[in-house]
């Protein structure tokens, strides 16, 4: 998706052949690993050494992996900005090379060298620091200020999972007059346009959400997966959240990531394989419990680190300059 998105927005962008999710190295898939390493360091290397850069900012995940190890074979500094509670193996790895290391949660700091760590947050775009406000938001997508709005956010590619949950209960949602924006993803998009309930009036629903800084302001409550950017945009935006981690995620990053939002009363958690039957249920409960809403309205905004890419970008300027 990123090979598609970010050249829209005037940023080039360079692919390397790497994937994730092989972690038997001893095995048929560790054997395809090994090659898809080697072959992506040379790719890796062959674009450093072309573009030249001043610093090399690695965020984890194996596309991580060969691009940092080609910065250190050229003697490029690099940071590291671990966006998880708890760091994936890549960045565990390349924290001794590290000139500095940023996390978003203290909960890491234990797995990096302290000397070189900051906790700043994660990186969030402006937009959302400054949202336009709930009456214009609602005029802008057609809902009505006076009804519950619901925004569900599935992930760039949309949740099987909670589309299904939506598709079960969009009855109750009607019944009850209350509004869903609803990011569908790409795969299940025709089958939600196939619902009959899903033309009406209280319903938008998309493919992908380009202009979710509008969706945002709008909502009352927000339902998403709890990935490590959705969570920090989240703890900005001050809204009552519902987090659904996706179970596949890499070291269980997703539901660690949850938890500690859990803990501070500032999000409810429903597991992956619950969702049919408590999503609805639980979205129509907040909805009528304005003091569960208040209490976590605030608990969320107290994590919330708004000069999170600012303190990054200081720290890079003082590894180049």
């Amino acid at each position: 998706m990123e090979m598609r998105e970010i050249p829209r927005f005037g940023y080039s962008i360079e692919s390397i052949c790497i994937s994730g999710g092989k972690d038997k190295f001893f095995s048929i898939s560790g054997f395809i690993l090994s090659i898809q390493l080697i072959y992506s360091f040379f790719l890796a290397n062959k674009i450093i050494k072309r573009f030249s850069p001043d610093i090399v900012i690695g965020t984890g995940g194996f596309v991580s992996f060969p691009t940092l190890y080609a910065a250190i074979k050229n003697k490029i500094p690099i940071l590291i900005q671990e966006q998880n509670s708890f760091p994936g193996l890549t960045n565990r790895i390349f924290s001794r090379y590290a000139n500095k290391i940023c996390i978003a949660y203290d909960q890491a700091k234990k797995y990096f060298p302290k000397e070189k760590t900051i906790i700043t947050g994660n990186p969030v775009r402006s937009e959302i620091l400054q949202l336009p406000s709930k009456e214009k938001a609602c005029i802008h997508l057609g809902l009505k200020i006076t009804k519950p709005i619901i925004l569900s956010i599935g992930g760039s590619q949309g949740s099987n999972s909670m589309n299904n949950a939506w598709i079960k209960g969009l009855n109750k949602i009607i019944e009850l007059d209350m509004q869903l924006i609803w990011q569908v993803g790409k795969l299940d998009l025709h089958k939600v346009k196939k619902n009959k309930m899903s033309d009406h009036s209280n319903i938008i629903f998309m493919e992908f959400i380009e202009n979710i800084p509008i969706c945002y302001a709008a909502a009352d409550i927000i339902v998403s997966r709890a990935g490590a950017l959705t969570i920090s945009e989240i703890c900005l935006i001050g809204k009552p959240h519902i987090l659904i981690p996706f179970p596949w995620s890499s070291n269980d990053h997703q539901n660690k990531n949850a938890k500690i939002l859990e803990e501070k009363e500032a999000a409810l958690i429903i597991k992956n394989e619950e969702i049919e039957q408590k999503l609805v249920n639980s979205v129509i409960q907040l909805v009528n419990d304005s003091n569960m809403k208040k209490k976590m309205s605030k608990n969320i905004l107290e994590l919330g680190k708004p000069k999170a890419t600012n303190d990054i970008v200081n720290e890079i300027l003082q590894i180049i300059l």
